[in-house]
């Protein structure tokens, strides 16, 4: 199983990651936060293999946030269309076939 928070103050954004990782193999536990503040308290109570988070958000934004858990978790820093380069082409590779 896969532990993942994903970050970001866009609740439709939220979403929509959220589908997109149900839409792939194995399982996983999503865990949200609204922003880097909360981030770090769902971060406290469930530990995580990957953090997805937006840059800028209110209150703390996501590149604090990943300064802050450096030591907690390993950071790779990718943008959001890296992100959905790499969920989707699975299936973009099964429909050329």
């Amino acid at each position: 199983m896969y532990r993942v928070l994903v970050v970001d103050d866009e609740k439709l954004e939220r979403e929509g990651i959220r589908f997109l990782l149900s839409m792939e193999e194995g399982e996983w536990e999503i865990y949200e936060a609204a922003n880097g503040k909360l981030a770090l308290n769902e971060l406290r109570k469930h530990p995580v293999d990957l953090m997805l988070t937006d840059i800028k958000m209110p209150h703390m934004d996501g590149l604090e946030l990943s300064k802050k858990q450096e030591r907690n978790i390993r950071i790779w820093k990718l943008s959001f269309s890296a992100v959905m380069e790499i969920l989707l082409l699975p299936r973009r590779r099964s429909a050329m076939v």
